[in-house]
């Protein structure tokens, strides 16, 4: 069966969405917008499908997609500071029991190499978050802390660390 066989098989309803989600390669786009304008059902254009709502958009399209306004500074401080903090926290967390659970194994050491990773990085890319995103706060005192605190979390990531790791 062929793409354009397949994609006729969709009420218009479904192309729309399909459109919309941006999951179809640029042939099968051209594909669908045809069919689309032979039904007399006007495709949207790329303005248009970023105001279509989707109703059951995957999980990890979401957070994809939070993720990706979050290192653009398009999210909220609230979101930044919060949501890769918890995250951080929670892989540190996770790696961290996975480091207890098999320390004795080999793969003790994979979970130790990847918690030394993740809190050596965990704590540039909160900062990173935290600047990109500060300016996103309606409160300017928020922002002024917002600022303060991310460029002392860099400036402890660049002198405290590396002195510490030299010590020990």
């Amino acid at each position: 069966m062929s793409l354009k066989e397949n994609l006729e098989k969709l009420d218009s309803e479904e192309l729309v969405y399909k459109l919309a989600q941006k999951s179809l390669t640029d042939e099968a786009e051209a594909i669908a917008i045809a069919i689309l304008q032979s039904r007399g059902v006007k495709p949207p254009i790329s303005s248009e499908i970023k105001n279509i709502e989707i109703e059951h958009r995957p999980v990890h399209i979401v957070l994809v997609d939070v993720l990706a306004d979050i290192f653009k500074g398009k999210a909220s401080l609230k979101v930044a500071f919060w949501g890769v903090g918890l995250a951080l926290f929670l892989i540190v967390i996770g790696i961290g029991i996975g480091y207890e659970i098999t320390r004795q194994q080999t793969a003790g050491q994979v979970f130790s190499f990847f918690l030394v990773i993740f809190l050596l990085l965990g704590n540039p890319i909160h900062a990173y978050c935290i600047w990109k995103c500060r300016k996103n706060c309606r409160n300017e005192f928020f922002s002024l802390i917002a600022g303060i605190y991310s460029f002392a979390q860099i400036l402890i990531w660049v002198f405290i660390i590396p002195v510490a790791l030299i010590i020990s």
